[in-house]
């Protein structure tokens, strides 16, 4: 287990107690830094180890934590939708970091999980399906090509909003418009053909 994971999920367990590390060194009388370190893995206590797995009900050897490959897989997979992270939160109304905690699999939102479970139309940790029809067609096609906007932004040397509105049509850019179709591989006139 990674020590980053590790510790994400045993914070994660703490806080559902209404615990925090600096909480835990007080009342065992230890430095910050001595439970961060217990918590990566990165030195051991018995002390402190016994102490927080009394608090969250088990081992923290036996911390249930999901890889970075879960992470980077349900990423990719948001990303073949025209979803980020980014997005499920703003659209759930969470915050990002929420959003990627339940994605690596460092804390539990019933919410959340049926949502991006929805994105993919499967239950939470089956494999994922052929994407669905996009509610924007030009989305649906550059996630079929592995593209968000934010990446073709980067390319281009644009921001992000630039290139929604350009999907969107509410703004024109032939730039954009020229590199959006060159990747889906439509002339942008059939793209873009209900703007005159």
């Amino acid at each position: 287990m990674q020590s980053r994971e590790r510790l994400n999920s045993i914070n994660n367990e703490l806080a559902k107690k209404g615990y925090t590390q600096a909480r835990v060194a007080r009342e065992l009388g230890v430095t910050p830094s001595s439970v961060t370190n217990v918590c990566k893995g990165t030195s051991k206590s018995r002390r402190i180890e016994d102490f927080i797995s009394n608090i969250i009900g088990m081992s923290i050897g036996d911390m249930p934590v999901q890889s970075r490959e879960r992470l980077n897989s349900i990423n990719t997979e948001l990303a073949k939708r025209g979803y980020t992270q980014a997005r499920v939160a703003r659209e759930l109304g969470v915050t990002p970091p929420s959003v990627a905690n339940v994605c690596k699999g460092t804390s539990k939102s019933r919410r959340i999980e049926d949502f991006i479970s929805n994105i993919f139309r499967m239950p939470p940790g089956d494999a994922p399906m052929p994407s669905r029809e996009h509610s924007n067609p030009i989305n649906h096609e550059l996630a079929r090509r592995g593209y968000t906007h934010a990446r073709v932004a980067r390319e281009l040397g644009v921001t992000r909003p630039s290139v929604s509105k350009v999907c969107r049509g509410t703004s024109k850019s032939r730039r954009i418009e020229d590199f959006i179709a060159n990747i889906i591989g439509v002339p942008p006139g059939d793209i873009w053909s209900h703007r005159k």
